[in-house]
């Protein structure tokens, strides 16, 4: 199953996501659980990250669930809330 893993930053969170990116983009290369799409969701006003995106494939919403507590992201406390949501994959364009 599919699951979209959609969590947005904590009002002042720049700084911990600047100071976490890397290790965030090393959890997330190095996980078995398949990565199907990440990024950051961009705030129009500042032009800058506001949140975060990933589409995993895991066995279970447990399994999910694990591989978005463990992000170094959610273990810095980066994320003011996070929501994890299955989803079925009917159009894909993207290159």
């Amino acid at each position: 199953m599919k699951y979209v893993i959609h969590a947005i930053d904590i009002g002042d969170g720049l700084s911990i996501r600047n100071a976490n990116r890397e290790k965030h983009v090393e959890y997330v290369k190095s996980q078995t659980i398949p990565l199907l799409l990440a990024g950051p969701l961009m705030s129009e006003e500042k032009s800058e990250p506001m949140g975060t995106v990933l589409i995993i494939e895991a066995d279970s919403m447990e399994d999910a669930e694990k591989f978005a507590q463990n992000d170094p992201y959610y273990k810095a406390g980066l994320f003011e809330e996070i929501k994890i949501t299955a989803i079925n994959i009917t159009v894909n364009n993207m290159t």
